[in-house]
């Protein structure tokens, strides 16, 4: 017989593949030292309400403030400083500038307006040369002298005409040793000042008040 041929070989079976082994857990950073730790931050936020039955401590009181505040219906001596009676010459424009703003016509009005703005100005503006006379009457009737004496200029209507106002700050109007003139200026003295500035303005009337 004839010889047979060999019988192939089986296939290896495959092989399994391996498993990767898990990655190591990363180690914790060692725990500082309780000596090393940094204190913590104050807390932005409002302060915690304290414990029931605690006492709380006393709020730090602020600091005196340098200049003592003025009582608010003090804080201002205003003027109003009617047209002037002489002389005569003048007396008739002022008159004439009253007949003509009854008619709707302001400017000869305004023209003398600004003319005896000008002399109110020389009379209580800082110059220099000299103290401005206002500041020389105010240390006479006040009794001390003053380092500023601070003013404002406005206008103001009486009765459909108008006049100049006055008003001189008593909170920024100051003493050499930067006090400020305040209640000292009373309204007392606030009426002899109507007769002053009646008499250098050569005003028909002059009207004080105090806020």
């Amino acid at each position: 017989m004839p010889a047979l041929p060999p019988k192939p070989l089986p296939k290896p079976l495959p092989k399994p593949l391996a498993k990767p082994l898990p990655k190591p857990l990363p180690k914790s950073p060692p725990r500082p030292h309780a000596d090393s730790m940094p204190a913590p931050a104050a807390a932005s936020g409002p302060a915690p309400a304290p414990a029931p039955g605690s006492v709380p401590k006393p709020a730090a009181k602020p600091a005196a403030a340098s200049v003592p505040e003025i009582a608010p219906e003090t804080m201002q001596a205003s003027f109003l400083i009617g047209p002037p009676g002489a002389p005569e010459e003048m007396k008739a424009l002022y008159d004439r500038a009253r007949e003509e703003l009854k008619t709707g016509s302001d400017s000869l009005a305004r023209k003398l307006f600004e003319l005896r703005l000008s002399t109110i100005k020389y009379i209580t503006l800082p110059n220099a040369k000299e103290k401005p006379m206002l500041q020389r009457i105010l240390e006479e009737k006040l009794g001390r002298e003053l380092k500023k004496v601070d003013v404002a200029i406005g206008l103001s209507f009486v009765r459909g005409e108008m006049v100049h106002n006055l008003a001189i700050s008593l909170k920024r109007s100051v003493y050499t040793d930067d006090t400020p003139v305040g209640k000292d200026l009373t309204a007392a003295l606030a009426k002899s000042l109507e007769s002053v500035f009646g008499f250098v303005f050569k005003a028909i009337w002059v009207q004080s008040a105090l806020r």
